[in-house]
């Protein structure tokens, strides 16, 4: 839910008496949310030095079936991933590398795709990353996992609502029949260092939001990419309403 500006400011700056009448009478509004970068599948991870890789190429063949999306998308995808990311953009008439979601638009996808990939893709500029299987949604826990069906998928998910996994091997324990997760190591994790960080002003009619993507090591905080504007997606709305 929106808070008042000066409220959080007050909080913010530690002090219990603070005149927000100009603030309070052009009514500006904070809200936000944090989302988990490693909650989806990464678009870098399908490039392996200078071919793709075919167990992450399964991953996002999984997700475009269960999406109902076109095949000619994901060849289009893997085709400039591959083109672009094998020489991070410097090889002659290599495809410009994007740094955010919105410029995945430059290699050709068609916004319907963009925008029914966005709650299950990230771009992170770090490659093998593994999908969190305490954050991640049972679409992209089911598409990381080749020969997991979505049932175990959503079962995941409920179960970590009761208690989050320590890590893989407790995730394999709760399932010690199903072969896919027993060879999912290297494909999921239980910790992310990367995340989004969604702000949203209003200030009377007024509307600013901004995204960071922010990576974390230990204590040490550091910001990758910041976009002023960033269009926030239904899914991330519905975050900044609880937060």
């Amino acid at each position: 839910a929106e808070a008042r500006l000066s409220t959080f400011l007050q909080a913010t700056n530690n002090q219990t008496n603070v005149d927000d009448a100009t603030i309070d009478a052009a009514q500006a509004f904070l809200s936000g949310a944090v989302v988990d970068a490693q909650a989806r599948l990464n678009i870098r991870n399908l490039v392996t030095g200078t071919a793709l890789d075919p167990v992450v190429l399964v991953q996002f063949q999984r997700l475009f079936e269960r999406l109902g999306l076109p095949g000619a998308e994901l060849t289009l995808l893997s085709t400039q991933a591959l083109a672009a990311l094998r020489g991070e953009g410097k090889a002659a008439n290599a495809p410009l590398v994007p740094t955010t979601y919105q410029e995945l638009a430059w290699w050709g996808l068609s916004p319907a795709t963009l925008t029914a990939l966005e709650p299950y893709v990230t771009l992170l500029p770090q490659k093998d990353t593994r999908v969190n299987i305490n954050t991640a949604p049972a679409t992209v826990i089911w598409a990381a996992v080749d020969g997991l069906d979505f049932a175990t998928a959503q079962q995941i998910v409920q179960l970590r609502q009761s208690q989050a996994f320590e890590n893989v091997a407790a995730l394999a324990q709760r399932f010690p029949n199903n072969t896919a997760l027993a060879n999912a190591n290297r494909l999921l994790a239980v910790s992310t260092a990367y995340f989004e960080v969604w702000v949203r002003l209003r200030f009377d009619d007024l509307v600013v939001q901004e995204k960071s993507l922010v990576y974390r090591q230990g204590l040490t905080i550091s910001t990758v990419v910041r976009e002023r504007g960033a269009p926030m997606p239904s899914s991330v709305m519905g975050e900044a309403a609880s937060h």
